[in-house]
């Protein structure tokens, strides 16, 4: 039988991009704790969890004063 199932996801808060695993071609759990380790894993991806936002490799970098800087919407 085929039933549908809730899965939990990221999407960068900036641009919309849904996070992917290049490797294994998937991009959600069944659960959303498993999302959230896996997404704190990814060293692409920064995380600001005490405001629930995550951003992709194109939206953000780290500068000099290891302050985060999320880039202007494109």
């Amino acid at each position: 039988m085929i039933q549908p199932v809730t899965m939990y996801g990221v999407v960068c808060d900036n641009c919309g991009e849904r996070w992917i695993d290049e490797n294994n071609g998937y991009a959600g759990f069944t659960d959303e704790i498993s999302m959230g380790n896996v997404i704190n894993d990814d060293d692409t991806w920064h995380s600001v969890y005490r405001e629930n936002k995550h951003y992709c490799p194109k939206c953000f970098h780290i500068d000099d004063d290891d302050n985060l800087v999320i880039h202007p919407k494109l």
